[in-house]
């Protein structure tokens, strides 16, 4: 008996077998999806967003490949984009908790901490035993505090050195 802890040749079965069904049955969403996912326990990102990519262009309804690629942007740090894939998916799938979450995430990275509580308070209606929308809620109530914290501080200091800031610019007293 084989022991699962080793390293596998799994992922690479599976990529080979999803890749030779996809020759043969490419306009498949659901096939092209799973070789996605391979693709991603592979860590080989560039396929894994062209598999995406087919995925959307057979089936732009398909919320997990929205979110998927919303995961990747948001890890490339490309918010905007992670945003408007969370929002499609969430669009075709308005139950889609771990979307949700996914959004507030990302709306948390761009500091618009209002909108990102509304969305993980989607995702904790959905699913409220859902320890990840709890954590992400939790970080985002951080964030905000401290965020207060150091614009309050900021005011104050700029107040004691006599300068005001303004609409992103400073103006001397």
């Amino acid at each position: 008996m084989r022991n699962l802890a080793q390293p596998s040749s799994i992922p690479q079965k599976a990529l080979a077998l999803y890749r030779g069904a996809v020759e043969v049955t490419s306009d498949d969403a659901l096939l092209n999806f799973k070789l996605a996912m391979t693709l991603d326990r592979t860590d080989d990102t560039a396929a894994e967003q062209v598999a995406l990519q087919q995925v959307m262009k057979i089936d732009p309804t398909f919320a997990l490949a929205h979110n998927q690629v919303g995961y990747l942007a948001s890890r490339d740090g490309d918010f905007a984009s992670a945003e408007e894939h969370f929002r499609l998916a969430l669009r075709s799938a308005p139950g889609y908790a771990e979307a949700w979450v996914n959004l507030a995430a990302a709306l948390g990275m761009e500091l618009r901490f209002p909108e990102a509580l509304d969305a993980v308070a989607n995702a904790i209606k959905l699913d409220p035993k859902s320890d990840q929308a709890r954590q992400v809620r939790q970080k985002l109530r951080d964030a905000q505090s401290q965020r207060c914290q150091f614009v309050e501080s900021c005011i104050r200091n700029t107040r004691r050195s006599g300068v005001l800031l303004y609409a992103g610019y400073q103006r001397q007293r």
